[in-house]
């Protein structure tokens, strides 16, 4: 048996018809078949299984990786909640934080994998009086996110050295993509 990434406990079971399956990453794009797939026991999470072969082909995914890469770089439209209009996933999250965490006129907001800082533009149209910081791995797209209103910088090191202290912290779409989270 093999570790939860959530739970921790030692009662991961390895799905091995998985590797038989043709598989899409994060960015909508094919993949061949392979890889380890498990579930835990204990929790029900299901998970990759961290191995050489996984770190190796996430640095190969990430070396190509396109945000919305089949809205050609833009935000799809959703229909979410009690909405007859579509919006986009990342105002909806906004109106849902704003709403109901009643958030001060003014404060800092770090968003932790910002991709090209949709959350970051949803924020920056509700919340005029708050200041943004964005962290990405890389900084390819630097100059979409540090043109949005308000946001400070888009930081690209180590998250432990994101200067300042911030109200709110938001993550969307990140959880999925780190291996031990």
């Amino acid at each position: 048996m093999l570790t939860c990434h959530l739970c921790l406990s030692g009662e991961v079971r390895e799905l091995p018809e998985y590797a038989s399956l043709t598989r899409v990453t994060s960015d909508c794009k094919p993949w061949p078949a392979g890889g380890r797939l498990g579930v835990c026991c204990r929790c029900g999470a299901v998970q990759k299984l961290v191995d050489a072969e996984w770190i190796s082909e996430i640095r190969r995914i990430y070396s190509d990786y396109t945000i919305y890469f089949q809205a050609g770089g833009a935000e799809q439209a959703v229909f979410l909640g009690d909405r007859a209009e579509p919006t986009t996933r990342s105002q909806w999250l906004v109106d849902n934080v704003v709403r109901r965490a009643k958030l001060p006129a003014n404060g800092r907001l770090l968003d932790i994998g910002c991709g090209n800082g949709a959350f970051l533009q949803a924020f920056s149209n509700v919340m005029p009086g708050w200041s943004l910081v964005g962290t990405e791995l890389t900084d390819s797209t630097r100059a979409m996110v540090e043109r949005i209103p308000r946001v400070e910088m888009l930081h690209t090191g180590a998250l432990a050295d994101v200067p300042g202290r911030f109200d709110l912290i938001a993550l969307v779409h990140v959880l999925e993509h780190i291996s031990r989270p």
